[in-house]
């Protein structure tokens, strides 16, 4: 597949998928767009060792969100930007 092709996949709520960002479809209909994560993400994340909070601050760097807005998440719609974090982990 070539590195810029947009794939569409709906059992995990992906509406499009590139190779450096996703677009997340939230329980509301809301779409949240995350960009690939950095070494700088990363770093940013470590400032605490609540494990919670390191997503928060991670998955507020990525999708451009504040942490209020990351905070006030549904937590299934929480759970959906941490696996999708993952899934460019891997």
């Amino acid at each position: 597949m070539p590195k810029n092709e947009i794939t569409s996949t709906e059992e995990n709520n992906v509406t499009e998928e590139r190779l450096d960002s996703v677009i997340v479809k939230l329980h509301d209909g809301k779409e949240v767009k995350m960009r690939r994560p950095k070494g700088r993400d990363m770093i940013a994340s470590g400032v605490t060792t609540n494990p919670a909070m390191q997503e928060a601050i991670m998955i507020s760097n990525l999708c451009m969100m504040t942490p209020q807005e990351v905070e006030d998440l549904d937590g299934d719609d929480f759970m959906l930007l941490v696996k999708e974090r993952e899934r460019f982990l891997k």
